[in-house]
Order: structure tokens, then C-alpha cells, then sequence
């Protein structure tokens, strides 16, 4: 903090519109507002979904927190945001009720339409547009980037397939509901879905397997004996870290999708990057399952509207802070390993 404050006002300026204009992660809570909507003023042909925050904040590191803290870091940043939320492209997504008069703009979510990508976590039922239109349109509108998650431990999955008689392929994510939930969005470009990867789901390449070990006959393996050694955790975590490195790479060379928020970074992938490794078992099994949602929807009987066919994408989110600061674990520098018929030789009779 001491240098910083020997910057000029320019590099100062420069410091903070950098900071604030990374690609964030914005996750929220949507539900729709039948409470509201049964209100006898109120016209029950016509929904009101509403997105909060996330209720538990040790869930919650979306990356419009970040940005509320640059309003109270010091006139220069709070300067900086004041006119960063006057670009056409900024959006103050929560809360939607009027602020009172202690609260101003920096208690507001605010992101950026055209980078950032928000994560939305449904609760509810999923009611169609184009069977009850929106009451809060504008609150949607100019959102491009939407994901859901893979895995909802807390919670019943709101998009898990009950179609009867016939279930859907894809039972996670049914296509109906899919369907029926870029609705809501109408300039949405590109629906996300994210999966978390970590160390213990990656299988280990036969280049980071424990070596030196010995045979059945008591001596070490030949194809070992020019391997460094490496424990099993040491080589968990220099696989993960490899991992990280690779899909971080891809996203800058191929200029691909990539969020951060205060815990977690997510790489977009495509099918065509995991030709170069075959250790990717679970996330090929999240391609295949994308792979065939609107074409199952198309297949509904008395569909009655033309399917919008939203580019479908796969975001690999990682913990940051263990991708970034985890070091390389080197492998132990050892002796070059005897066989147990030398040691016994060297046994004094």
C-alpha cells in the first residue's frame, strides 16, 4: 500500500479500472415471486421472478462483492466506479426494491453485461414466457452470459428430468425445463454449464505414478531405475497443478472464456481440446450429455413454438487459490537405487 500511494493519479486510475474490469463470476439466487403475483392488485396471468443474493455467504464469492469493496478503498477507486457504472453495458442486478436513503450505488450488485458471466441458482417452479409473461422484463434484458452449476449438493436439482412416460437422456438437465428457463433471458447468447474440478477426480497420468518400486523378485524395476521418486500426494498435486496450467493455457492461445471471482477462476473448454489428453473421463461425460439437449427437444410431441437453440458451453471452475499458490512438488533427489542381490553382498559374513 505504501508504493501505491506514490503513484500519479493516472497509473492510480489505471490500477483500478484494470481491477474492476476482470471478467467476474456473479452468482445469485432466482426464484419466481408467487406471493406477489397472487396480490388482488396484481394480475395472475403475469409471473414476477426476482434474483437475490446467496443467502450463505461462506457460498457466496461472486465477484460484484469485490467491486462493492472498490467504493470505499479511497477517492481514486471510488472515482474509477462511479464511472465505469455509466457504461451502457453496466447493470445493477440486485436488489431490484428501492434503496433506502442510507444505501447509494455501492450497496447495489453491479456487472458488466458484455464480459461477465452470471451463475444462477433456480429454486422453484420453471413457469415459461410465453405462457406467463414477465412483469420485470428490464431487469433480464442486455444479459448475454448465463450458467448453472453441475453439482447442487444442498439443494433438489431444479432441472433433474420428471418427464413422464419417457425420461429424457440427459436426466440432470431435462430439455423441457431448459427450454422453458431461456425464456427468461431474452438477449441471452451463451448458456454455460459449470463442473468443479478437483484433485481427487483426476485420474493420474502414467508419467506422475509412484516409481522405483520393486519386483516380485525383491529387485527394482528396470524401466524405473531412471525415474525420480514421488509420493502419491506429491503427485496429486503436481497433477493438478499441470491441469490448471493446461486449460489456462488453451483459454489465452485459443482466446476462450475465462471468469474469476474472490475464491474460485473457471476456463471455458471445448470437445476439441481434450485430443490431447485422454485423463478427462468426466468432463467428456458432461459433453456428451449437452450434446444431445435441443435435439431431444425438438423431438417433443406438441412442442407449439420453435425451439431457441442458445450455443451450449462448458466452464471447468478450480479452487484458485490452491491452483495459484500450490508449488510444484519436486521429486526427491535420491541415489541411483540397488538391487537387494548388491546389498546383500555388501553384508559383512
Amino acid at each position: 500500500m505504501a508504493s501505491y500511494q506514490k503513484l500519479c493519479n493516472e497509473l492510480k486510475i489505471e490500477v483500478w479500472e484494470k481491477a474492476a474490469l476482470i471478467p467476474g463470476m456473479h452468482c445469485f439466487m432466482m426464484f419466481v415471486d408467487r406471493q406477489s403475483d397472487a396480490m388482488p392488485e396484481n394480475d395472475i396471468n403475469i409471473q414476477t421472478p426476482r434474483i437475490v443474493k446467496v443467502v450463505k455467504k461462506n457460498q457466496d464469492h461472486s465477484a460484484w462483492i469485490q467491486r462493492q469493496n472498490l467504493f470505499k478503498v479511497d477517492a481514486t477507486s471510488r472515482r474509477v466506479m462511479f464511472n465505469l457504472i455509466k457504461k451502457p453495458s453496466a447493470k445493477a442486478i440486485w436488489p431490484q426494491r428501492p434503496v433506502r436513503r442510507n444505501e447509494g450505488v455501492a450497496t447495489k450488485a453491479w456487472i458488466f453485461c458484455d464480459w461477465d458471466m452470471v451463475c444462477i441458482r433456480f429454486v422453484g417452479i420453471i413457469t415459461p414466457t410465453w405462457a406467463r409473461p414477465m412483469s420485470n422484463e428490464e431487469v433480464y434484458r442486455d444479459i448475454k452470459g448465463v450458467s448453472l452449476e453441475f453439482d447442487t449438493p444442498d439443494r433438489a436439482p431444479p432441472f433433474q428430468c420428471r418427464c413422464q412416460p419417457r425420461t429424457h437422456s440427459n436426466t440432470r438437465y431435462c430439455p423441457v425445463l431448459l427450454d422453458k428457463f431461456i425464456t427468461y433471458f431474452p438477449d441471452l447468447k451463451k448458456l454455460y454449464f459449470i463442473t468443479k474440478l478437483t484433485k481427487e477426480e483426476l485420474d493420474l497420468p502414467a508419467r506422475l505414478q509412484m516409481a522405483n518400486k520393486r519386483g516380485r523378485d525383491g529387485n527394482f524395476k528396470q524401466e524405473d531405475l531412471g525415474r525420480p521418486r514421488m509420493t502419491r500426494k506429491g503427485a496429486v498435486e503436481q497433477n493438478f497443478k499441470d491441469t490448471w496450467a493446461m486449460f489456462r493455457d488453451i483459454a489465452k492461445r485459443e482466446k476462450l472464456a475465462s471468469y474469476e471471482d474472490m475464491r474460485f477462476i473457471y476456463y471455458e473448454v471445448r470437445d476439441e481440446d481434450f485430443a490431447i489428453s485422454n485423463r478427462h473421463d468426466e468432463i467428456f461425460n458432461h459433453w456428451y450429455e449437452l450434446t444431445s439437449i435441443w435435439a431431444d427437444q425438438k423431438l417433443e410431441p406438441n412442442l407449439g413454438h420453435k425451439v431457441n437453440e442458445v450455443e451450449l458451453g462448458l466452464l471447468v471452475q478450480f479452487d484458485q487459490g490452491k491452483a495459484k499458490t500450490s508449488e510444484a512438488v519436486s521429486p526427491r533427489k535420491i541415489k541411483q537405487p540397488t538391487s537387494l542381490k548388491s546389498k546383500l553382498a555388501k553384508r559383512p559374513k
